[in-house]
């Protein structure tokens, strides 16, 4: 697994009026994983952030709400409290294309 990181990191979406756009491929078996600030914000009780890159092992599992929610019970298991800010991620896959090619 590799993760997409852009060259230059931009300020959240909707503080600026046109970010400059970073294009990767999006594929079959590739994944994109959009998440709040509030998901990589999660401190544990020593007040380390929540280590997103780490855990992206987790996102493995074919069925995407399975990938998704051991990488969301990570989160929550990762702080000793609730979270103090909200937090939502949405994991997105390519269809398989269904189309018979001749």
């Amino acid at each position: 697994m590799s993760l997409a990181d852009p060259d230059a990191h931009a300020p959240p979406l909707g503080l600026v009026e046109r970010p400059e756009p970073h294009e990767i491929v999006f594929g079959a078996g590739a994944q994109i994983l959009l998440y709040t600030d509030g998901a990589i914000e999660a401190r544990d009780r020593h007040g380390r952030f929540y280590p997103l890159a780490e855990r992206a092992f987790l996102l493995k599992d074919e069925d995407p709400e399975r990938a998704l929610e051991a990488l969301k019970q990570d989160l929550v298991d990762h702080g000793d409290a609730p979270l103090h800010a909200d937090a939502a991620m949405l994991l997105l896959r390519p269809r398989e294309s269904k189309i018979n090619r001749c």
